[in-house]
């Protein structure tokens, strides 16, 4: 029973975090000045710059 009622509290936590999360926007939105901004990388293609590096967009 204890079991059972773990597996329904993770799927509802699960529910409830999903559904928050649809309301986080990120970026910049259409139209709006894009200024100076530093970002992190985490990841993605293998083009010379390595995850955790710091770039700066002008």
């Amino acid at each position: 029973m204890k079991i059972l009622g773990s597996v329904c509290a993770a799927a509802l936590l699960a529910c409830a975090t999903t559904s928050f999360a649809a309301d986080v926007e990120s970026g910049f939105a259409v139209g709006d000045k894009v200024t100076t901004y530093s970002s992190t990388k985490c990841s993605g293609p293998n083009d010379g710059i390595f995850a955790g590096d710091s770039l700066c967009y002008t």
